[in-house]
């Protein structure tokens, strides 16, 4: 079921905006709370004691109810007689063999087996039809202590950056994807960083380049086999300064070109950082001949980037399978 626009728009509101912070010696620590990061999808969960139901609602409208986890939320609630309404933020994610599962495996097992997906509990937006001002943590695991399927995301109150390692390097194993650091009104995510030397194989057509820049690169990297394999696009740390030179660049070394890309001979290396590449089963191989240009030949299990920024480029390095080996994305 789809609800209306407006609620669409409201839930696209609440999901928090959230800052990236470069380290854990950069996170303040008065008045500070440590969350896990799930990768899960975000939700409003709204509970209606007078209506007798509990609804999940997606960022693109899509309102759930007929879940065991959702129904564990309602009968937590249920016995609280002081709630009356809340709607509170959370993520549905799913675990499988005892380990978070990442998004494309959460997305499979939410149409497959819902005994399986969990809520992850974030903070109380309201309560009882009113802005909520308390300390959502502690309410919280108060409301849910008993939850199985329903539980707050684990989190620290720290006092020293010590202890935020210790609690970040014991949450990457565990399947979390990073920290969430809350401070007054301010929101930053910390997740695992990864360097990688990736070969750009095209210039895709964003809006700027019909103005001659260039704004998003096509990247791959090599298997064993000497094939490319496709990791997905970058987008970040190009200035327009930059992008026009890779604009330059790119008709300099042009292959051939479709509706959406300009692809060029497989010659400029650039490193990338990336937060933790999510696999995929679908990731494009691409053949080069300096004769017949790129040709895409199958899909084969692979790894996307995910916000991939330009570092530097690397004169120093060559286009062959060690210095692109694909085991790079292998955090």
């Amino acid at each position: 079921m789809i609800v209306t626009r407006s609620k669409v728009q409201s839930t696209r509101a609440l999901k928090p905006k959230m800052a990236t912070v470069e380290d854990i010696s950069k996170i303040p620590l008065d008045n500070c709370t440590i969350q896990y990061k799930i990768d899960g999808d975000f939700q409003v969960i709204q509970f209606d004691r007078l209506f007798g139901k509990a609804e999940a609602i997606n960022i693109n409208g899509t309102v759930r109810t007929d879940f065991p986890a959702l129904e564990e939320f309602y009968e937590c609630l249920i016995p609280i007689s002081k709630v009356k309404s809340a709607t509170i933020l959370a993520e549905l994610y799913a675990i499988d063999d005892g380990k978070i599962c990442k998004l494309n495996k959460y997305r499979h097992i939410l149409h497959s087996d819902t005994s399986k997906i969990h809520i992850g509990l974030h903070t109380i937006e309201s309560l009882n039809g009113k802005d909520f001002n308390g300390n959502s943590f502690e309410v919280l695991g108060e409301w849910f202590n008993m939850g199985n399927r329903v539980k707050i995301i684990p989190y620290i109150i720290p006092k020293s950056r010590e202890e935020i390692e210790e609690f970040y390097n014991k949450g990457i194993p565990q399947g979390y994807e990073g920290i969430v650091i809350r401070r007054f009104n301010s929101i930053w995510k910390l997740k695992p960083l990864l360097d990688v030397d990736a070969v750009i194989i095209g210039f895709n057509k964003r809006s700027l380049w019909k103005e001659g820049y260039a704004t998003s690169l096509k990247l791959a990297l090599m298997d064993k086999k000497n094939r490319f394999i496709e990791i997905g696009h970058c987008a970040s740390g190009i200035n327009r300064k930059l992008g026009k030179r890779l604009y330059d660049y790119s008709k300099l070394s042009y292959i051939t070109e479709n509706a959406e890309t300009v692809f060029v001979k497989p010659e400029l290396i650039i490193e990338i950082q990336t937060e933790r590449p999510y696999s995929t089963d679908k990731a494009k191989v691409w053949e080069y001949s300096p004769k017949y240009g790129w040709v895409s030949t199958e899909d084969v299990p692979g790894y996307h980037v995910r916000s991939a920024r330009l570092i530097r480029f690397r004169d120093d390095k060559e286009v062959n399978n060690v210095d692109l080996r694909l085991e790079q994305m292998e955090l």
